[in-house]
């Protein structure tokens, strides 16, 4: 009983060798095909060069979102200057009006020829608070399109270092796949497309 067992046993073994051989030839065989291999390293690369894509997507998502902000706290800047520039103005009249009619009055001048310089000096301090209000605002816009300029710059950056890597990675896949004859991949626009595209956006708005 104990002989059979053993044999048994044994032959149990050479069975589990015998399939430990085959599945290692099997391993092998997928591991070193040349069309698989060549399949692996083209997934491999799909992979990264999406990756990428998507990177590329986000941080260009970003840079016209920027940019577009950018356009509006230009716009904001100009339009607060030009009501800075105008109350300024106004003021400067205003103040030079009450001076001529204060170098030309005399001590014969009628009671409403003062009335007039009075009248024409009370609106001295409204235009004033109007200029100052002006001038705080454009200053506010300013330091406004300041900072997104800043923040647009950085985002630019990011998107063509993003670029970059899409191209490489293209470059990557296209010679991993090269042998497989896959179809022509849809082409990534430029980034001087992009930012065309941008700029018309902004233009339109």
């Amino acid at each position: 009983m104990a002989q059979f067992e053993s044999s048994n046993s044994t032959v149990n073994a050479t069975k589990h060798a015998n399939m430990t051989t085959a599945y290692n030839k099997t391993i092998n065989g997928t591991l070193n095909n040349e069309n698989r291999t060549l399949c692996r390293s083209c997934v491999k690369a799909e992979h990264r060069l999406i990756k990428d894509l998507a990177l590329a997507r986000d941080e260009h998502a970003q840079a016209q979102m920027l940019s577009l902000a950018l356009a509006t706290a230009t716009k904001n800047h100009e339009a607060s200057s030009a009501d800075f520039n105008h109350g300024n103005m106004e003021f400067q009249r205003i103040k030079q009006e009450s001076k001529d009619k204060l170098g030309k009055i005399t001590y014969t001048a009628s009671k409403g020829e003062f009335e007039d310089i009075v009248a024409t000096a009370q609106k001295l301090h409204p235009a004033a608070v109007k200029v100052t209000k002006a001038e705080k605002d454009m200053m506010m816009h300013r330091d406004e399109e300041k900072s997104t300029q800043k923040k647009y710059n950085i985002a630019a950056k990011r998107a063509k270092v993003a670029d970059e890597l899409v191209a490489a990675g293209q470059r990557e896949e296209k010679k991993a796949c090269a042998g497989i004859g896959l179809p022509p991949r849809v082409a990534v626009p430029r980034s001087e497309e992009h930012t065309s595209e941008l700029q018309s956006r902004i233009k339109s708005r």
